[in-house]
C-alpha cells in the first residue's frame, strides 16, 4: 500500500473497508502465523481494524502488555515490547511453525523523551537526540539477543523508517528529495 503524502492511507474511507494483497496476506496463505507488536493503542491510524483485516492473525498493543510496564505517553518502551516480540518468536519455532513478526517502535515520536523506567543513559543532552541513540540502542540490544536464537540464522530481519522528522526552518522540497530507509540483514551462506 503506497504511502501518499497527507494521507493516512490505513484511515482513510476508500482503504479500511478493501483488501490488500501483501507479505502478511501472503505469508499467511503459505502457512506462516502474522503478528503485530506496538506499544501504543491499536486505534493509532486504525491498525487494529486494518492489519488483521489485511492478514495479521495477532495483534499486540498498549493493552496486551502489564499496566505497570507502560512508561510513556505511548505505553511500553522499546525494550519491553521487543522482549515481548523476541518471547513470541521463541514461541513459533518451538512449534517449528514460520512467522511474520513485524514491530513497530514509537521512542522517536513526539514528544520524544526516554521512557521513564528505562537505565539506559544516553550521551546526548536534546530530547531528540537522546530519543534516536535510544532507539538504536534496543535495537542493537534486541539484535545481539536474536543472534542467540536457533532461528536466528533462517531468519530475514528488515528495517524500515515509516517518515523522518522536519527540522526548521521548512522549506519546499521536491518529492523526489524524501527517502526512506530501509535496512535488509539475513543468512549468509558460506561458499
Amino acid at each position: 500500500l503506497p504511502s501518499l503524502m497527507a494521507e493516512h492511507p490505513m484511515a482513510n474511507n476508500q482503504a479500511t473497508g478493501q483488501s490488500f494483497n501483501g507479505i502478511p496476506e501472503t505469508l499467511k496463505q503459505a502457512g506462516y502465523t502474522t503478528s503485530f507488536f506496538c506499544s501504543h493503542e491499536k486505534e493509532f491510524d486504525n491498525l487494529g481494524y486494518f492489519l488483521p483485516k489485511n492478514g495479521i492473525d495477532s495483534f499486540y498493543d498498549k493493552y496486551s502488555f502489564p499496566a505497570w510496564q507502560r512508561s510513556g505517553p505511548w505505553g511500553v518502551s522499546d525494550e519491553y515490547l521487543l522482549d515481548f516480540a523476541l518471547n513470541k518468536f521463541d514461541m513459533y519455532s518451538k512449534k517449528s511453525q514460520p512467522f511474520l513478526g513485524v514491530i513497530q517502535t514509537i521512542s522517536t515520536h513526539e514528544p520524544a523523551k526516554l521512557p521513564a523506567n528505562t537505565k539506559y543513559q544516553s550521551r546526548f543532552k536534546e530530547d531528540f537526540a537522546q530519543a534516536y541513540d535510544y532507539a538504536d540502542h534496543c535495537i542493537g540490544r534486541f539484535m545481539t539477543e536474536a543472534a542467540k536464537k536457533t532461528w536466528f540464522d533462517s531468519t530475514l530481519f528488515v528495517f524500515v523508517g515509516d517518515h523522518g522528522r522536519p527540522y526548521q526552518p521548512d522549506y519546499q522540497a521536491p518529492l523526489s528529495f524524501n527517502h526512506v530507509m530501509m535496512l535488509i540483514n539475513g543468512p549468509v551462506k558460506q561458499q
